[in-house]
């Protein structure tokens, strides 16, 4: 008697829409919960989208490293803060800040499609941060340079 060869894995889930959830904490434990739709037009499935996420896993996350959406006020660790408690992290645990949703947002409602978000992660591992991060850094360092250059200049 011949036996088939049956494949129990169960079947990865395709989600229509991913919800990530950004955490702010400053530093002095005022706490801010923010919620942001991607929308999954490339049809990634939940178990890849979760690895590439999980990675990413820190109490000291800065999301514009990764191009994700934040309610943090400052963008960059060298951002001049306008308030003594503001900071540019976020605390980010995949397995607690993200979650699926079924139904498809359109593309108005969508920060954008998590593919995007996926593709950044990439980026970092390959690069240290996005090109738009590297600029924001470089632009920062540049402006340093120059306010120290006037400083020498008067005095």
């Amino acid at each position: 008697m011949m036996t088939k060869n049956v494949n129990l894995a169960p079947k990865a889930s395709i989600p229509k829409a991913v919800v990530i959830t950004s955490f702010y904490r400053d530093e002095s434990n005022w706490k801010n919960t923010e919620h942001y739709f991607f929308s999954n037009v490339s049809n990634m499935d939940s178990s890849e989208i979760m690895e590439a996420l999980r990675s990413i896993n820190s109490d000291l996350l800065v999301p514009a490293e990764y191009g994700l959406p934040t309610n943090a006020p400052l963008r960059h660790p060298d951002e001049k803060p306008s308030g003594i408690d503001d900071n540019c992290y976020i605390e980010f645990d995949a397995d607690e800040h993200i979650s699926f949703r079924e139904k498809p947002i359109s593309s108005m409602g969508a920060e954008g499609d998590i593919a995007e978000i996926i593709a950044n992660i990439k980026e970092v591992k390959e690069n240290g941060s996005i090109q738009s991060y590297r600029e924001l850094t470089e632009s920062i360092h540049t402006e340093r340079v120059i306010h120290a250059q006037n400083l020498s200049l008067s005095i």
